[in-house]
């Protein structure tokens, strides 16, 4: 019965090993658009950076507000958003999974 309880213990820790390993390679794409919170105008070549990430991953938005982050890894991410004369925001733990992009 032991050894029973060991062989079961020791697939489902190669399974977790395996599992961790293959989302590793599954990435989504996180794209939005950033705007003035009060005049709702769009902000150009603002910097959205990935900071959850090493290297990090980053990109500015185009002359009407839109980003777009590819090969975006599944998992929790903070993100922050920058503009100079603004104040960064930061929008923590966001949840990318690999079923649908994510739009912000």
């Amino acid at each position: 019965m032991m050894d029973m309880k060991r062989l079961l213990a020791g697939i489902v820790l190669a399974l977790t090993i395996a599992g961790n390993a293959f989302n590793q390679d599954i990435t989504q794409v996180v794209r939005g658009k950033v705007v003035d919170e009060e005049s709702q105008m769009p902000l150009p070549f603002t910097a959205i950076v990935v900071l959850t990430l090493d290297p990090v991953l980053g990109t500015t938005s185009d002359e009407n507000g839109y980003f777009r982050l590819d090969k975006v890894p599944v998992g929790r991410h903070n993100i922050q958003v920058s503009f100079m004369g603004y104040e960064s925001k930061m929008i923590p733990e966001l949840l990318v999974t690999s079923g649908k992009e994510i739009v912000l």
